[in-house]
């Protein structure tokens, strides 16, 4: 099991001025027991973007060959570096894990993925991959563009003008693996922050880099509540954390 997270955070109506926050544990997990190890998240350097994944860790494929999912998907990223935009890298990851995942695991294990970062204009695009709809396995992949086309038209996005039509900021998340420790702490974790925040003596985040490393606290204390509390340990560290922005301001509003 994983926990695997996204948040994009828009300040000052912009949809150009963002940053994208990515992060996961690194734990792997086979039948509820510790297995491994691994990295889940992933930069790709030439789409100014990130990929990370959940649910099936391994796949042997029709001739025989094991794969680490990991592996196979950071040599993906290597090897498609001429691929210019998000959509395209997107459209060919499903197709290219649909044919090479044999039919008998893909109907029985879920794979999800998540594929974030800026187009050329700026804006940001987060896309779902999944060999599932809701509760059914499938043989292939479904693709799909979730924050322009969903989250960011909920927020006053009409399509054409990145200026959202109000003055807010806001934070989309988007998390998978077992959620269920995240929909549970985060809230309640930032109320209590947050009164941390407006004492004097206490620093707020206020750079990109302290909000990693803050997003990196908040979800090592979800793996330590797993480690010594949940009998299926399914969550734990090393929690990798990095963050994607369209410039190099390094700044947080």
């Amino acid at each position: 099991m994983t926990l695997l997270l996204n948040e994009i955070h828009i300040t000052n109506r912009d949809l150009r001025d963002s940053v994208i926050i990515f992060a996961a544990d690194g734990r792997l997990s086979k039948r509820f027991k510790f297995f491994a190890t691994t990295k889940k998240i992933f930069r790709i350097d030439y789409l100014n973007a990130g990929v990370g994944f959940f649910g099936l860790a391994e796949f042997t494929t029709m001739i025989g060959k094991r794969h680490m999912v990991a592996d196979w998907l950071a040599n993906f990223i290597n090897k498609n570096s001429k691929i210019n935009t998000l959509k395209e890298f997107a459209n060919t990851l499903g197709q290219e894990l649909g044919s090479v995942i044999p039919k008998e695991t893909k109907l029985k294990h879920r794979l999800g993925i998540h594929l974030a970062g800026f187009r050329k204009d700026g804006l940001p695009e987060f896309w779902f991959l999944r060999n599932s709809q809701n509760d059914t396995l499938l043989e292939s992949f479904n693709v799909s563009e979730q924050f322009l086309s969903s989250a960011a038209r909920d927020m006053g996005y009409d399509g054409k003008n990145p200026i959202l039509p109000e003055v807010f900021s806001f934070i989309q998340i988007f998390r998978n693996g077992d959620i269920r420790s995240h929909a549970i702490v985060e809230e309640d974790l930032n109320k209590i922050m947050n009164n941390f925040f407006s004492l004097s003596d206490f620093k707020k985040p206020s750079s990109v880099s302290d909000y990693e490393n803050f997003v990196r606290f908040k979800m090592k204390i979800i793996a330590d509540i797993y480690a010594k509390y949940c009998r299926d340990s399914v969550i734990g560290t090393p929690i990798d954390v990095f963050s994607i922005t369209p410039s190099s301001s390094g700044k947080l509003d």
